[in-house]
């Protein structure tokens, strides 16, 4: 038997989520398809968002700013649902797009991106088009300003939790020269911070940040003290794991960035993942298996066991970006097969459905096999999570000096269960904890939830 012990407190969740952008608005949903999507968010009790945002949808030159484009009008449909549904979103400001179009065909292009063209997005320009130096910095500091003081003061949107700035940088804060410079970012998200605090905003929104996916420690590192004053929720994007992946190497890796972030006062968390099993930015060999809704709930389990405290997954659902799909939702395209769930639906949508923002995570420490974590929620409420990765059932037991006795309703994820029906997982039977002792035989390859 495996036994577990609910020990100390390490910490408390700052949501899990996903990225949805707007381009799921673009996808000409007919409109019980759109509800349909809806349903699936409101029955997931998704409690976070990450969407992006660029000031290319309202600023066609610098100063000149139109807050009712279609972009914008598309981000405001997606804030309001988020509004409605007590769902924190972190607006997430991309960068200078090189590439852009408008929807309505009016405008091309970018009057803040530099003239690197290797990639569609790029850092801030420093030179104007006659070579004179040019505020690039300043510029994009100014739009993000005007586009937050709208959304606060003139929308009164309380959903935005955070922002972040330039995701990625490691590969998105390109120079003119193609180079990407930690230096360069630290200087213009300062930049940033210096308008917004002067705006008066420096209260009102959290940052958070790098959100890089280099997943080198000691760029980490440079990145975080770098912005140790300004950013008080730092992130990665994280693909670096697969199922072959050691529960002691995933555990490893997030501990020692929580570290170095909580040497700044700060917590960590995931701004994006998925596996490492890339085809290429859109496509990821493993996303249609089982394999993989059991790696992300290892992966789940050990981050938070290290102190992550927040993750979102890339991304909600397939949809059109333009012109290519992006397949690594948690369902398919609705107009094929409906939206057909994938397995890892079944994993993600208990982990959203059944933990909340605010609850206090409690480590549970496991083996290779057999993996285990735990929360308090903010009514009292206890979920244990946990992952039996082998081939045979399990006997395991959880003693909770906290708890009495108290009934635990058993959620039970097995390949079997992953029919494509996109519906959250209910309770298959009940557990009596007596004198805070908890006692259930974990199926083979399975993901299990307990909640009492």
């Amino acid at each position: 038997m495996c036994q577990f012990i609910v020990r100390a407190q390490k910490g408390r969740t700052e949501g899990y989520g996903c990225q949805i952008d707007t381009h799921v608005f673009y996808n000409h949903y007919t409109e019980e398809m759109f509800a349909e999507w809806l349903r699936r968010i409101d029955a997931m009790r998704l409690q976070s968002v990450r969407t992006q945002v660029f000031p290319e949808w309202y600023e066609w030159k610098q100063g000149c700013r139109n807050f009712d484009t279609e972009e914008m009008r598309s981000l405001y449909r997606l804030l309001d649902l988020c509004e409605a549904r007590g769902i924190k979103v972190d607006l997430s400001f991309y960068g200078c797009c090189r590439i852009f179009r408008s929807r309505d065909g009016t405008r091309r292009g970018s009057w803040l991106a530099n003239g690197f063209e290797g990639n569609w997005i790029t850092a801030p320009r420093l030179k104007d088009a006659c070579g004179n130096p040019f505020d690039g910095y300043g510029a994009y500091a100014d739009s993000v300003c005007a586009l937050l003081l709208y959304l606060l003061d003139v929308k009164q949107y309380t959903c935005i939790y955070e922002i972040s700035i330039f995701p990625e940088p490691n590969c998105s804060f390109f120079d003119e020269a193609g180079d990407c410079k930690d230096e360069a970012f630290i200087a213009f998200y300062r930049v940033v911070a210096e308008r917004i605090a002067r705006a008066g905003l420096k209260d009102r929104i959290l940052f958070s940040g790098p959100g890089d996916c280099a997943n080198d420690p000691v760029r980490y590192r440079n990145y975080v003290s770098g912005l140790g004053n300004i950013v008080k929720k730092n992130t990665s994007s994280v693909y670096k794991f697969t199922e072959s992946s050691a529960n002691a190497e995933m555990y490893g890796y997030a501990a020692e960035l929580v570290s170095i972030c909580a040497a700044q006062g700060n917590t960590w968390g995931v701004c994006e993942c998925g596996s490492h099993h890339f085809i290429d930015p859109a496509n990821q060999s493993d996303i249609d298996t089982y394999t993989r809704a059991l790696f992300l709930a290892r992966f789940f389990i050990n981050l938070t066991n290290a102190g992550c405290t927040n993750i979102k997954y890339w991304v909600l659902n397939d949809v059109w970006y333009g012109d290519y799909v992006m397949r690594l939702g948690l369902w398919k395209l609705m107009d094929e097969c409906r939206g057909e769930a994938r397995p890892q639906y079944y994993v993600w949508s208990l982990i959203t459905k059944l933990t909340e923002f605010g609850s206090e995570i409690y480590p549970l420490e496991g083996d290779e096999t057999v993996c285990g974590t735990a929360f308090c929620l903010p009514d009292g409420a206890w979920v244990y999570f946990f992952v039996n990765n082998g081939a045979v059932p399990v006997p395991v037991s959880v003693a909770n000096h906290l708890i009495k006795d108290r009934i635990f309703s058993v959620y039970t994820v097995t390949e079997e269960v992953c029919t494509g029906t996109a519906e959250v997982i209910s309770a298959s039977g009940q557990i009596a904890a007596e004198d805070g002792e908890l006692k259930a035989t974990l199926s083979p390859k399975s993901f299990i939830a307990l909640k009492g």
